[in-house]
C-alpha cells in the first residue's frame, strides 16, 4: 500500500483545524503493513511446515550426503523448517531496514 506524503487537515470536536504529520504517521503505517505481510508470511510457512506438500517436503529435506557421513548416509532426512522460516526472516528484515533489532 501507497501512502502520500503530505500534511492533511483534520477537524478536531471543538471545530478547530489540526494538522497532523503525515510523515511520521506514514512510517508507522508503512511498518504496520510489512509487520501485517510478515504475519501472513510467517504463518503461511509454519502450517507449509506442518503440513508440508510434495513440493515443500523436497525443498526441506536435505539430500543423503548432507545428512549423514560418507560410511553411513542417512537415506530419509528429517525436514528443515528452519530453511522456509530463515528465508522469511532474511526477507522481512532487509523490509523493516538494518537499523532496527529484527534487521541485525
Amino acid at each position: 500500500m501507497k501512502y502520500k506524503s503530505e500534511t492533511q487537515p483534520l477537524n478536531s470536536r471543538d471545530g478547530r483545524k489540526l494538522f497532523i504529520l503525515t510523515n511520521y504517521f506514514l512510517f508507522h503505517a508503512q511498518l504496520i503493513d510489512i509487520h501485517k505481510h510478515y504475519y501472513e508470511d510467517v504463518r503461511k510457512r509454519a502450517m507449509a511446515c506442518l503440513e508440508p506438500g510434495p513440493k515443500v517436503v523436497s525443498r526441506i529435506r536435505p539430500t543423503a550426503a548432507a545428512a549423514g557421513s560418507h560410511s553411513a548416509p542417512v537415506r530419509e532426512g528429517y525436514p528443515h523448517a528452519e530453511l522456509l522460516l530463515g528465508d522469511c526472516f532474511l526477507k522481512y528484515g532487509e523490509l523493516f531496514g538494518a537499523n532496527t533489532a529484527f534487521g541485525k
